[in-house]
């Protein structure tokens, strides 16, 4: 074994990480929760990362055909309630005409455009959120993000959905808002 590897596996070895206020326990002793969180947050990371590298020329042309049939700006951002409802700033490519200070005008069916529409036929204006989960504040797995004017709403069941991670599911359920 070679010096870097043996540097590093001693930086392993003492690790400590909190673990279900159970204390701190070393690596080689860690509760399954803690090293499913570790393995969840790098398999985020990789999948977010190769999502965004294959995927940067479909960004490109979508970006482009955004700003050609739209204007600027390409990307519509939102603030919603994230893990223990900090909040985050949700990122995807816009699909709505106007500049959100028609929303009272002007219902979401008026305003979204043809290139809109197809966007979220296939999901498409959701793909920016792969950077929200390379920054850590979504994960590919979790509850989706509500408007966080609900917050209120809850009840202490539906709280706990902030207790992970928020990520889009309408990805894999095909429901829309």
């Amino acid at each position: 074994m070679g010096s870097a590897s043996r540097v590093v596996s001693r930086i392993i070895a003492s690790a400590r990480i909190p673990c279900s206020g159970k204390g701190r326990l070393r690596l080689g002793n860690v509760c399954g929760e803690t090293m499913s969180a570790i393995c969840k947050r790098a398999l985020d990371i990789t999948i977010a990362s190769a999502g965004l590298i294959v995927m940067s020329p479909l960004f490109l042309i979508i970006a482009f055909a955004i700003r050609v049939a739209m204007g600027e700006p390409v990307f519509f951002r939102q603030v919603r309630p994230g893990y223990k409802t900090r909040p985050c700033t949700v990122v995807k490519f816009r699909t709505m005409m106007g500049d959100g200070s028609q929303i009272e005008t002007y219902s979401d069916g008026a305003r979204l455009t043809r290139l809109g529409n197809l966007l979220r036929q296939f999901s498409l204006d959701e793909l920016p959120q792969l950077w929200n989960v390379l920054k850590g504040e979504m994960s590919l797995v979790g509850p989706r993000p509500l408007l966080t004017e609900y917050l209120h709403s809850y009840t202490p069941e539906q709280a706990r959905r902030h207790d992970v991670k928020p990520w889009d599911h309408r990805l894999h359920s095909g429901q829309r808002s």
